[in-house]
């Protein structure tokens, strides 16, 4: 069997500090890394960061739902919306990114979102998240407005909105 069918081995968080002097590890891997040591995230946290949340993972508090949309959103230029859904018991079933926008918008499509949550039998909530590759992580108007609008949209659905997540670089 050559090397390229081999699954890439996952790295820890701790790990990467050794391969980091050899400069072996991404610039994401790097990011993450200052923030274990600056304490902001604890090893597994960022190791779901890392590696993403995996299918049937229970999503309690929002440090869960930011493991999940980390990996997809941080460190883009442009901003994104990403969609996990959820079941019933809490559990996570998908996320994916559903739009892409500008460097300061992004596009909230509640029909598309419910589309997508729809898709699949076990969905009974959604978490949605954008990034604002700004820093920012203060909702603006717009995104109130698309929240609340979301809300309203979801509840009619009979789907509940669980969480709105801002991801941003640096925090």
């Amino acid at each position: 069997m050559d090397t390229s069918d081999k699954p890439p081995r996952k790295r820890r968080p701790l790990s990467l500090i050794r391969l980091e002097a050899d400069g072996h590890i991404s610039a994401s891997e790097r990011k993450l890394l200052a923030y274990l040591r600056m304490g902001v995230f604890s090893e597994e946290f960022l190791e779901r960061a890392l590696y993403g949340v995996q299918r049937g993972t229970l999503i309690a508090s929002a440090r869960d739902a930011a493991a999940i949309f980390t990996p997809m959103l941080a460190g883009r230029s442009e901003e994104a919306l990403a969609v996990a859904l959820i079941s019933g018991r809490g559990e996570l079933l998908e996320s994916k990114i559903l739009t892409t926008g500008t460097t300061h918008a992004a596009v909230f499509d509640a029909a598309q979102i419910l589309r997508f949550a729809f898709a699949n039998e076990l969905c009974r909530a959604v978490i949605v998240a954008h990034n604002h590759p700004s820093g920012n992580t203060d909702p603006s108007t717009q995104d109130r407005a698309a929240i609340r609008n979301l809300k309203v949209v979801c509840e009619a659905a009979m789907m509940k909105l669980h969480d709105s997540i801002i991801i941003a670089p640096g925090g």
